[in-house]
């Protein structure tokens, strides 16, 4: 079975900085700082029960996070293909407040780990 690992990357002051996966070898999620020992404090633990339960929650929410972000930029290649003017200003209101929902979803999720 492949070993699942995490780090927590902090700074001087103790605040997470950064936060990576690993399965086996292999980074499969990232978040912030690279985990550099020699610039940073890192902690490397197993993953256990409880921890990949927020590792997969963390791989959603960051998959749904990327599809809201490219969302905009295939809203405006699909209306200008299609004639539609997208020089006029759109509002994307909802996208941006749920964006910023995961945002802090992960920010918690991460701040969690100690």
């Amino acid at each position: 079975m492949t070993k699942i690992q995490f780090s927590i990357v902090k700074n001087n002051d103790f605040a997470t900085i950064g936060f990576h996966v690993y399965f086996g070898n292999h980074r499969t999620f990232t978040w912030g700082i690279a985990d550099e020992p020699s610039l940073y404090y890192v902690k490397i633990q197993d993953a256990n029960e409880e921890s990949m339960e927020k590792i997969l929650e963390l791989m959603n929410l960051e998959r749904e996070h990327r599809i809201r972000e490219d969302f905009v930029r295939d809203f405006f290649e699909t209306a200008k293909a299609n004639g539609i003017d997208v020089t006029r200003g759109y509002k994307f209101n909802y996208n941006d407040e749920k964006l910023a929902a995961i945002t802090k979803r992960i920010s918690n999720i991460i701040n969690s780990f100690k």
